[in-house]
């Protein structure tokens, strides 16, 4: 039996940000190029809204085994239907969202919108009408809401926030292993090695007194119901990404100003660069 670590999928899940089908419009993506290799389902599914088999591929992608040499992509198929509650490929219907949330429920992995967690699958519609779904990879304490990384949202994986008030289903928990043991000790997979080189972040430009506001530092929400483009450097830099509506941001209090326009310098998720100080909201300090 290999193992599934919640850390390790939403880690794949932020990776994947931006990736689109090809062609567009197509709704043929890796990851079904990937539950089409594996034979995760009966009859090849690239080329079918995506959501569901980007969820699928994610598991897949990171289930493994560090005790068994020979542990392969066999394996791996069986183990991923195993942690996803699903029945053997020729009975899987898992590839249309309401068949994927039905396992979940069947098997007692169901959970309501009071006690969801990040790495749980949540699903959009009503019970046994799901339409989408996509993958929690962040949620403040209090559950008003959650961010999620969605596979087939404007043809490609995204990260959206979502409102717990929006018309949500529930949440399917995967099988996870258990990431520490009674001793504490961290079991979640190690990273490759060598670790690959991380790209340089944006520098800021150098501050003084006249490109540094106290009142910019903090969180700022995004405006911007198309989301708010993060870039390298102020003004025309090139895009880094696209940070979804209502999504959290950390600004430093660093500022520049272009064509009349005040530019901060914010992280998102671990990522930094600018972005425009006229689409961000509800300013707090932290």
């Amino acid at each position: 039996m290999g193992n599934l670590h919640k850390s390790d999928l939403i880690r794949w899940c932020k990776e994947q940000e931006g990736t689109e089908e090809h062609p567009m419009g197509s709704n043929r993506t890796i990851y079904g190029e990937i539950v089409d290799r594996a034979g995760l389902f009966a009859g090849d599914k690239n080329g079918i809204a995506w959501c569901g088999t980007y969820c699928e591929a994610g598991v897949f992608e990171n289930v493994y085994s560090d005790t068994n040499p020979d542990y392969d992509d066999n394996d791996r198929k069986w183990d991923t239907l195993f942690f996803l509650y699903q029945p053997n490929p020729s009975q899987n219907y898992a590839c249309a969202c309401k068949w994927f949330a039905r396992y979940f429920r069947d098997a007692g992995a169901w959970h309501g919108k009071d006690d969801f967690e990040e790495g749980d699958i949540v699903f959009f519609g009503s019970e046994g009408e799901e339409y989408h779904q996509g993958i929690v990879i962040g949620r403040p304490d209090d559950r008003c809401g959650f961010y999620s990384s969605e596979g087939n949202h404007n043809n490609r994986v995204e990260t959206v926030w979502h409102d717990i008030d929006e018309n949500i289903s529930g949440f399917g928990r995967p099988r996870y292993d258990d990431e520490v043991d009674e001793s504490g000790h961290d079991d979640s997979k190690p990273e490759p090695q060598p670790e690959p080189t991380p790209a340089p972040e944006p520098t800021p430009e150098p501050v003084d007194d006249d490109h540094f506001r106290a009142d910019y530092a903090g969180s700022w929400r995004v405006d911007a119901q198309n989301g708010l483009r993060l870039r390298e450097s102020a003004g025309n830099g090139a895009i880094i990404t696209v940070m979804p509506y209502k999504s959290e941001v950390i600004a430093s209090g660093e500022y520049t100003t272009v064509n009349d326009m005040d530019w901060l310098f914010v992280s998102f998720y671990g990522v930094k660069g600018w972005c425009s100080r006229e689409w961000l909201t509800g300013h707090k300090e932290v």
